[in-house]
């Protein structure tokens, strides 16, 4: 099936190149390395030391997003990336496997 997407379709290609290279999965591997054996499976429950490395997590994931976002086209903003990512959903849904990885690591009882 041809790509019927466009320009949303190739930002959000971009989008995933990114977050499958090395230097992003090194980065995410690197974090649960460090930090995974704090983390219990046992219960719901964490604890607010585990709250707040999701939390500095969650905002070393931002900033390496906003850096690829201001490495884009002039322009290019938030609403823009999500606004591509509906179409992309719409048109590709097969195409987004590191975008629902960093959305889910967007929320902190997915983490």
């Amino acid at each position: 099936m041809p790509n019927q997407c466009g320009a949303p379709c190739r930002l959000i290609g971009k989008l995933e190149d990114f977050c499958s290279s090395g230097e992003f999965t090194t980065f995410l591997s690197d974090f649960a390395a460090e930090h995974a054996v704090k983390f219990t499976y046992e219960s719901e429950e964490q604890s607010l030391e585990c709250y707040s490395l999701w939390q500095t997590f969650k905002n070393m994931v931002d900033e390496r997003l906003q850096q690829f976002i201001s490495e884009q086209v002039e322009g290019v903003t938030n609403d823009m990336i999500l606004e591509s990512l509906e179409r992309v959903k719409e048109a590709e849904p097969g195409m987004l496997s590191c975008i629902d990885y960093l959305m889910a690591c967007s929320e902190y009882t997915d983490f």
